[in-house]
């Protein structure tokens, strides 16, 4: 098998999802900034509100393989 076949065939998904999880990861870190930015109660209720969903709709999309690897237990 080539490099080229290496790359596209076994390590292209691995490296794409490791890539999305680090986007993940910086969003979160960012909203967490946000947040600790904001003064006005009304404003941060409703930013974090936001910024649950999408936490939690990333770890709802991958939890099969968090419980398999028994980061979350169910």
């Amino acid at each position: 098998m080539s490099a080229y076949d290496v790359n596209m065939l076994a390590t292209s998904d691995l490296i794409q999802g490791l890539a999305m999880a680090y986007a993940e990861r910086r969003a979160v870190d960012c909203c967490i900034d946000f947040l600790n930015g904001i003064s006005a109660a009304h404003d941060k209720n409703v930013m974090s509100a936001v910024f649950r969903v999408f936490a939690v709709d990333s770890i709802k999309r991958d939890l099969s393989f968090y419980i398999q690897e028994k980061a979350i237990k169910p």
